[in-house]
């Protein structure tokens, strides 16, 4: 398969994506485990496309770029899992192709192939997770096309103010995607500082093309008079301090460990071969310098689920493809590529579901309780707590949609601004269903008795509203 592969072709291309289908087939199209980060993101453009204004009406933590990209999706397209996924297929494709399209038109290689792809989408299939609309996989668009700029600025000697401007303006995307994404302006700096000849005016530049999106987004919010609410809740709450979960993050390490045994004999292997000319060497050094930074990405995230190394995976991508292309002989690199292909489809089966009795359950503890959201299909509800697997098939209901965002005001009640908020809230849109695994509408119902009224305790801690 590697020497087909390595004809670079059009017919490549759309092998490429038969080769995605059929990795994706086995598991179905929308047939995906669902976990509970990704609920908030479907539910803020569900509530959007209803005409709530985000971070205003709709409290969460989602970024302005993924909420817009699951507004878009609900309202062209329409709100099953089916058009998610179906949405980050396509997107894992276009990525692929230009990342090759990169590797050829950088000359980061020897010869031309579309080697590149396939180890892209393979890597990108290796976790369930990782083919979900994710703000990591979204921001790895902008990442490459910023890698792509970078490239063509260390390409040459000449001084090109364009390239540092897309490169802060690609970053600066990312960032409004998965704000973690903000720190590769660090590798954008230190790029430019050792292979290129940046300047003061670059250097402004590039910061320039960082900031413009988040101007652009801060007009947005203030034209819609939600512009604090957007810095109290995105803005404020990246900086909040997250826990950091060890055994989860070799758990990810785990998923991805084959390719990055593959990516270190890349780079031992790329940077001992004396047939690259300088500009490439710079350029492997350039993508290496990205593989450091991305990682501190990934451990900023604010979980260390699989889909948070997305971001990672054109990195590996690059030496995983430099290890195997320069493999000696016809069949070693075929066997290579065998083997990787074989320990990538039994890990993403594995962590799945069940293969031949071995299961290890990947992503166990955000993955939505499947038994409470069929409890409480087509209702309209609202969760205290932060599993929120109940609204999977069911309708958020009020703008208490994200519990670390909601809890200072559903747990002080008796704060005058509270209360005045809360009020206002049920008058507006009353929940069928109050599921309050926090426990806190005890004591709002105290403060609150008109609320009160309007539910019924049918079990501990559910309040079903009187008909």
């Amino acid at each position: 398969m590697i020497t087909f592969f390595r004809i670079f072709s059009t017919f490549q291309v759309l092998s490429i994506l038969v080769i995605l289908l059929l990795v994706k087939l086995p598991f179905g199209i929308g047939e995906l485990p669902t976990l509970i980060p990704e609920v908030e993101w479907q539910l803020t453009g569900q509530k959007m496309a209803e005409g709530n204004q985000i971070y205003k009406d709709i409290w969460t933590s989602t970024s302005p770029i993924v909420a817009l990209i699951y507004y878009l999706v609900n309202t062209l397209i329409g709100k099953d899992s089916l058009f998610f996924e179906l949405t980050a297929l396509i997107l894992v494709f276009l990525q692929a192709w230009f990342f090759n399209n990169t590797c050829a038109n950088r000359k980061l290689y020897i010869e031309k192939t579309y080697v590149p792809a396939l180890i892209y989408i393979l890597i990108m299939s290796v976790s369930f997770d990782l083919q979900k609309l994710s703000p990591p996989l979204i921001s790895t668009t902008f990442i490459l096309f910023a890698l792509n700029s970078v490239l063509k600025q260390t390409e040459t000697s000449q001084i090109n103010t364009n390239h540092s401007f897309e490169i802060g303006f690609f970053i600066g995307l990312g960032s409004l995607t998965h704000f973690p994404v903000s720190i590769l302006v660090v590798w954008a700096i230190i790029s430019l500082l050792l292979y290129s000849k940046l300047n003061l005016r670059q250097f402004l530049l590039l910061f320039l093309g960082f900031a413009l999106p988040f101007l652009f987004f801060g007009l947005y919010y203030s034209f819609f008079d939600s512009l604090g609410e957007f810095r109290d809740q995105w803005l404020e709450s990246i900086f909040r301090i997250k826990a950091f979960s060890f055994s989860n993050f070799y758990n990810s390490l785990f998923v991805f460990m084959f390719s990055f045994v593959l990516m270190v004999l890349g780079i031992l292997r790329i940077f001992s071969i004396s047939r690259y000319n300088s500009y490439q060497n710079r350029a492997h050094q350039i993508v290496l310098i990205l593989a450091m930074v991305s990682l501190v990405a990934v451990i900023l995230a604010d979980n260390t689920a699989t889909y948070q190394f997305a971001i990672l995976v054109p990195v590996i991508a690059f030496f995983a493809t430099a290890f195997i292309l320069h493999l000696k002989g016809t069949y070693l690199p075929e066997v290579i590529f065998i083997v990787f292909l074989t320990v990538n489809l039994v890990v993403q089966r594995v962590g799945y579901s069940s293969l031949l009795g071995m299961e290890y359950n990947h992503l166990g503890s955000i993955r939505v309780d499947e038994s409470v959201a069929e409890k409480y299909r087509g209702k309209k509800i609202l969760i205290t707590g932060s599993d929120n697997s109940a609204y999977k098939d069911a309708t958020s209901a009020t703008k208490y949609l994200n519990w670390s965002l909601s809890r200072f005001e559903l747990q002080n009640p008796d704060n005058y601004q509270s209360i005045i908020s809360i009020n206002d809230t049920f008058r507006k849109e009353k929940p069928e269903v109050i599921l309050d695994n926090a426990k806190v509408f005890g004591e709002v119902f105290k403060i609150l008795p008109q609320i009160k009224d309007q539910y019924k305790a049918v079990e501990p801690n559910v309040y079903y509203l009187k008909k």
